[in-house]
């Protein structure tokens, strides 16, 4: 097996995992197209709260931001006001689906909040804790004379923030006074094809491990064609790339534009395709543009060496008159 390593965006995915998980649930992935591919985003998340830098640093170009340091809540301070940052995902109509940064504040009494800040934190447990990822909570408390505070929270017996200060911050009524955009997720392309917006190499990555020169197991679509082939087009993007042993870097596929085939052309396509022999040859041309179809595992390149890789693994020759069927 080939080592590799994933560049770019997908470093700034991780970020957000990182930075944002609060539940077990909390950065589950989207379900990945089918095949060896992936479209990696953020999950999403409502916290109770964080530095607003930090959202804004989510995916951005500039380094984390590191967060305030919370303190405990003195004595003699008297909030009158709590304020905080969130960060959630919303569908945009038209535009897709972005990451935004909610500003949210809540004026009045706040005792049972203060209370629970300031419960003693509990000794370190006996039993078995999770091992989880755990950022801090932030939020901002202001006083009558506008002086402020980032409280610290207790912690429970495995130092996680205790549940009590959690749900009094969650129990308030906040109002969001300031909503924007921070990043695009995903475009409106791939909500409305149901594409991935990026999707690794797979032949590329494919004929590294030299999968070529072996039959396959048979038909690529066995019996009676599919009525339809839903077609996701990749070009290659040299802002993000795979590292791949012995084989250099090889760019990620960004969606370009999405068809879907019906009728002459996907039976001409699937006659062509379960026909196609093995390839016997490593191929000496640049990096190609591929095509998926969504509903199976299916890649073919649509220029270059016009390779196809099946649900088997195979790398199989096809024709370009045949590969132009995808291309458009």
């Amino acid at each position: 097996m080939f080592g590799s390593r994933t560049r770019g965006r997908r470093l700034a995915v991780a970020m957000a995992c990182t930075l944002f998980v609060v539940t077990a649930s909390g950065c589950t992935p989207r379900q990945a197209p089918p095949g060896d591919g992936w479209a990696a985003a953020p999950p999403d998340v409502s916290l109770g709260g964080v530095s607003c830098s930090a959202v804004e640093s989510i995916g951005a170009s500039q380094a984390p931001v590191a967060p305030p340091t919370p303190e405990p809540l003195a004595a003699d301070f008297v909030p009158v006001s709590a304020g905080r940052c969130i960060a959630t995902m919303k569908i945009v109509a038209g535009d897709g689906e972005w990451q935004m940064r909610e500003e949210q504040q809540y004026t009045g009494p706040l005792d049972a909040l203060v209370r629970a800040l300031r419960a003693p934190s509990e000794r370190g447990a006996e039993g078995v804790c999770l091992a989880i990822g755990m950022p801090l909570i932030i939020i901002t408390l202001t006083d009558a004379q506008g002086r402020t505070t980032i409280p610290a929270l207790p912690q429970d017996a495995c130092g996680l923030p205790a549940r009590a200060a959690k749900q009094a911050i969650a129990a308030l009524p906040w109002e969001t006074v300031k909503e924007s955009k921070n990043r695009q997720v995903r475009s409106q392309l791939e909500l409305d094809s149901g594409c991935a917006g990026r999707y690794k190499p797979v032949i590329a990555l494919a004929a590294a491990e030299s999968r070529h020169g072996t039959a396959g197991s048979g038909p690529v679509f066995p019996g009676t064609p599919p009525a339809t082939l839903r077609v996701c087009r990749y070009t290659p993007d040299p802002a993000e790339t795979i590292e791949v042993t012995a084989s250099g870097a090889l760019a990620v596929g960004k969606l370009s534009t999405t068809t879907t085939l019906t009728g002459p052309s996907v039976a001409a396509f699937v006659a062509a395709l379960n026909a196609a022999p093995p390839v016997t040859a490593p191929c000496d041309r640049p990096q190609a543009p591929f095509a998926l179809l969504a509903d199976s595992s299916v890649a073919v390149e649509t220029g270059g060496c016009h390779r196809a890789l099946g649900a088997g693994g195979t790398l199989r020759q096809m024709d370009p008159s045949t590969t132009a069927i995808l291309a458009g």
